[in-house]
């Protein structure tokens, strides 16, 4: 069946699809410089000053990139050590490893953080008893190492993604000339480079613009220094001025990235059967890879294993999800909410964006900037437009969630769309012309796995977003993972642990649903049954 054709349709969705994107992505930016910068005196330029930064906030930035930088090289490195042993020596239990990783991918952050902390005091409590030095290192290396843990499962997603999507003729070709330990170097590296650029570089942006793991482990980053002089001084146009460094790096990292981050989702998987002999490889090479894939294995398994042995007693854990059920309930009412926003907005715009034109990239940078964004300028940016609009204030959370996951919701969708054979649609046009028809029993069930994929990615994360969140929750109000993260600052273990166990199950429930779902509906769609 062949894939990537445009799909035809008697419609053009360009205009409609590439006005959802200027509508929710683009002009609510634009709106925010404008009316920031137009209602900003002529005299008060203090703002053009913190858009360079200088002495203390200079190095504050220098150390916050390095920080991201470590974080996207040990995490991919080690990422790609684990999808190597699973696609090398493990084909077929790779296929159900990537399954299991892909719910872990929307895992919130925070619950790698309780671990740690978790450990430190463990560890403070039996090292203090023979006076040595009470706890587990603080600062940039915790910082590095819960940031790895957390990201890991996605470098492992999308390297083992892009090693599964190399030609197995390819690599037979390179493997009767080469050695197998040069071939892996010199032709299966550069053929996931992709892969590579694409895992490392979300995690870089994803690690620069975020605060909340580093402020637990009691290190000061640069989006951090957004926040806290938001919330001292509620001064937007400095805000502003702090913020345009990241977003300069956080545009320029993004603009950089958005070929091999579009190659890779639209890439096509060739199965997990590649090689046919077993790789001979030197013994440092396999236990350098067998200790990574041991640590990665550990570090993914430990956090279960902390939550379950700080947990209460039956009769207290329901104790504690009881008093914070208002907090679950709301939760799940905005990525509930969210997600359902997104779902008919992520269709229409991936469909239009199958669609060849001279404006297809310059769209795809404008939908993807939210990624490049820092959240508490996010935050910001949705409190000063509903000046405009004061009725939306309520509409807040669910907003801030829209625009910030909205483009991984059209990335599942049209990486699916462009799977589907446009044959199949063209020959419906033919013989169903009743669109309605076609609308809801053809092309909706055809493009069912990306949808539910999307809207799966959408209410997990939503349930998770906490820097945004933090910003634009009304008073009175609170989301679980706003509830953990006060209680991760106060050391309240039991509660913490057991609020973390509930949050982490409806997280995997909610992606392991939606991905059963997938793969039920794709197993149907493809067999001969289905396509008669």
């Amino acid at each position: 069946m062949k894939s990537g054709r445009a799909i035809k349709s008697n419609g053009n969705p360009l205009p409609i699809g590439y006005g959802l994107v200027f509508i929710l992505t683009l002009a609510p930016i634009l709106l925010f410089f404008l009316s920031t910068l137009t209602e900003t005196s002529p005299q008060k330029t203090e703002w053009i000053f913190l858009a360079v930064p200088t002495g203390r906030r200079f190095v504050l930035l220098l150390n916050t990139i390095v920080l991201a930088l470590s974080v996207a090289g040990v995490t991919v490195l080690a990422a790609w050590a684990v999808a190597l042993c699973a696609w090398m020596y493990a084909p077929r239990v790779a296929s159900w490893l990537l399954l299991g990783v892909i719910p872990l991918v929307v895992v919130p952050p925070y619950i790698h953080a309780l671990t740690w902390l978790s450990l430190d005091q463990l560890a403070g409590r039996l090292l203090g008893r023979w006076g040595f030095w009470g706890g587990v290192p603080s600062g940039m290396a915790s910082t590095i190492w819960v940031e790895w843990a957390a990201y890991t499962p996605l470098a492992f997603g999308c390297l083992l993604l892009g090693l599964r999507a190399i030609d197995p003729d390819l690599l037979d070709a390179a493997r009767l000339s080469r050695s197998d330990i040069s071939v892996l170097f010199r032709t299966v590296l550069p053929l996931t480079s992709p892969a590579f650029l694409t895992a490392g570089g979300i995690i870089f942006l994803f690690s620069l613009l975020d605060y909340g793991i580093p402020s637990l482990l009691q290190i000061h980053v640069y989006a951090l220094e957004i926040f806290a002089d938001f919330n001292a001084t509620e001064n937007v146009t400095g805000a502003l001025g702090l913020a345009i460094p990241l977003l300069c790096i956080g545009a320029g990292s993004l603009a950089l990235l958005l070929e091999p981050i579009l190659t890779f989702a639209f890439q096509q998987s060739r199965g997990s059967l590649v090689w046919v002999n077993p790789p001979s490889v030197p013994v440092w090479f396999n236990r350098t890879v067998g200790f990574l894939t041991g640590a990665v294995l550990f570090q993914a398994a430990l956090p279960l294993v902390v939550m379950v042995k700080m947990s209460p007693r039956l009769k207290d854990f329901s104790t504690i999800v009881a008093q914070a059920m208002p907090d679950i309930l709301y939760s799940l009412k905005i990525s509930t909410t969210a997600g359902l926003i997104c779902l008919p907005a992520a269709a229409v715009i991936g469909r239009a964006l199958l669609q060849p034109s001279p404006w297809r990239k310059g769209a795809w940078f404008v939908l993807l900037l939210p990624l490049a964004l820092p959240s508490s300028l996010v935050g910001i940016m949705l409190i000063q437009l509903t000046k405009y609009w004061p009725a939306s204030r309520a509409f807040l959370p669910v907003w801030v969630n829209v625009f910030r996951f909205l483009p991984l919701a059209v990335l599942l969708v049209t990486a699916h769309l462009r799977t589907v054979d446009p044959l199949l649609l063209e020959s419906a046009m033919v013989f169903q012309p009743s669109w309605r028809r076609r609308l809801f029993f053809i092309n909706l069930p055809l493009a069912s796995p990306g949808l539910l994929a999307g809207l799966g990615c959408v209410v997990s994360l939503a349930m998770g977003e906490l820097a945004a969140t933090l910003l634009v929750v009304p008073p009175g109000s609170s989301t679980l993972i706003l509830r953990i993260y006060n209680y991760l600052h106060f050391g309240a273990s039991q509660t913490v642990a057991s609020l973390c166990l509930t949050l982490s199950l409806t997280v995997l429930l909610a992606s392991g649903v939606m991905t059963l779902v997938v793969l039920w509906w794709s197993k149907i769609a493809r067999s001969s049954e289905a396509l008669r």
